[in-house]
Order: C-alpha cells, then structure tokens, then sequence
C-alpha cells in the first residue's frame, strides 16, 4: 500500500514539476552545423521586366531556415534551392541561417550578404550611342538621377572624344613621317651606295654625251 502512494505521489511530482532536461549539443555537432552552414551558396539575376533582382540560395541543407532580415520573412526548407524576388538595384541586403536543431543553439550559423549593383536607366538613352565605353553609358555603370547634369557629362566627353580624335589623326600623320624616316635609316647602308652609283652613272654619261658634240 505504501509502494502504491508513493508511485502516486512521484507521479503526480512529475507531471506537476517536468524535468528541465535539455539534449546536449556536443561539440562536433556544432562544427558540423557550421560547416554545413557555411557551405550554402547564392547568386542573383536581374529581371528586365521588373527591373528587380532574383536572389537564388541553393545548397540549403534539410531543417535549415534563411531568414530575409531586411524585410523580415523567414524562409525554411523547401528543397535544395529557393528564389526570392523583388529586390531593388543598389541596395545590400543581409540573410540569417539558422538550423533547427535546437539543441545547438537557436542562434544564426552564418550570414549572407548580398549588394545588387546600380541599374543605370540612362545606358539606353540616345544621348549614349557610340560612348558605351563610358561608366556614365553602361547598364551596370553610375546612374545619373538629373537629367540635366547627365546631359552636361555627356557634352563633356563628346569633347573629350573630338579632341581625341584629332590627336589621333596627328599621331598617325606624323607616324607615316616616322616609319619613312625609320626605313631610311635601316637601309642606309644598302640605299646610299645604290644612289651613289647611280650617280655616278649618270654625271658619266652625261659627261660622254658633251663630248660627243
């Protein structure tokens, strides 16, 4: 009878009192988690309709969460890759992995951090054909948000190209001199006494032909 209060009252101490109990995290499971973490690759891709960028995190391993800090939406496991979309040109964006091993903490693993280049609206306006070797003219290149200052750049590098052009012509008006110049030298040896004999050859019959008449 004794036997049976006492399970009663131990019964009752447990279920009134849970054990506090927690899994261990050993350590190399840790290192695992971390590793596994660390290994998780991204990349992203812009979309021309949306003018957006799609952020693709692949390599995710099961029980695994991406948590999309900046706009706050948790992203758990749904495979070995996930897209999310809709993020803006020039801004850096930071994502949280977590494991949901909880044992192990429930702290992030790692991070990823992602800056999407500057979409420059301005690569396709007519005022840059033929300067698309300028920053100001590359799609990925600095955006000018003024247009009249983008149009006073380009003003200024239309010069800069004239001038350019211009130096250019001289250079190869001078060049053609040189080359000249330089074929005389490296033939000197060879094209002065050709010119020296025929020279000669020619005050001979010359002088011949006076003494003829």
């Amino acid at each position: 009878m004794k036997k049976n209060i006492l399970f009663v009252i131990m019964l009752c101490a447990f279920i009134i009192f849970p054990s506090n109990t927690h899994a261990i995290c050993y350590s190399k499971d840790k290192v695992k988690l971390l590793s596994l973490a660390k290994n998780i690759k991204h990349t992203y891709v812009f979309d021309e309709n949306t003018k957006t960028f799609n952020i693709i995190i692949n390599n995710i391993p099961d029980s695994f969460t991406i948590v999309d800090t900046t706009n706050n939406i948790s992203h758990p496991f749904s495979g070995r890759e996930i897209t999310l979309t809709g993020f803006l040109p020039g801004k850096s964006y930071r994502f949280n992995i977590y494991s949901g091993d909880v044992s192990c903490g429930t702290s992030a693993l790692s991070y990823i951090y992602v800056n999407t280049p500057v979409y420059n609206l301005n690569y396709s306006d007519p005022l840059c054909e033929g300067l698309q070797d300028y920053d100001i003219c590359q799609k990925w290149g600095t955006y000018i948000n003024n247009r009249e200052q983008f149009e006073k750049e380009i003003s200024k590098i239309k010069v800069e190209e004239k001038t350019k052009t211009v130096e250019e012509k001289q250079e190869e008006y001078v060049g053609i001199f040189g080359n000249l110049a330089r074929l005389f030298a490296n033939s000197y040896y060879i094209v002065l006494p050709i010119i020296i004999i025929i020279g000669l050859v020619g005050i001979y019959r010359l002088n011949k032909k006076d003494r003829l008449f």
